[in-house]
């Protein structure tokens, strides 16, 4: 499954996000993570969209001893509030779906956001 925005219609109580279905296979969790999150960023339907700014570029992603690391360009830097929100819940709901992947840190061209109160989720 990957999450992605949901295009929100004029009922109240409707998610924010919404889950899709997903194929990904790889050699490697890390190569698994990076094609789901590719697939969030694609958004492939009609009832959702990319929590990501158009442009964000996955620059790099490790996973290590429960902590997957997601770095990604200055694009996702511009993102504040609920957009931020959505996004980060997006990314942790899609990455932490592997067996190897307990907690989600979220870079920004190798930092991490200065207003952020904490490092992983």
């Amino acid at each position: 499954t990957v999450y992605c925005r949901a295009v929100l219609d004029t009922a109240e109580g409707s998610d924010a996000v919404y889950a899709i279905s997903a194929d990904a296979e790889g050699e490697s969790d890390e190569r698994i993570a990076r094609m789901l999150l590719e697939q969030m960023m694609e958004a492939p339907g009609e009832a959702c969209e990319s929590p990501l700014p158009e442009g964000t570029r996955i620059l790099e992603l490790s996973i290590d001893d429960g902590l997957a690391v997601v770095d990604l360009s200055e694009e996702y830097a511009g993102l504040s509030g609920m957009d931020l929100t959505v996004a980060d819940a997006c990314i942790t709901l899609t990455l932490c779906q592997l067996p190897a992947v307990e907690r989600v840190s979220v870079l920004a061209e190798g930092e991490p956001l200065p207003y952020r109160e904490r490092e992983s989720m």
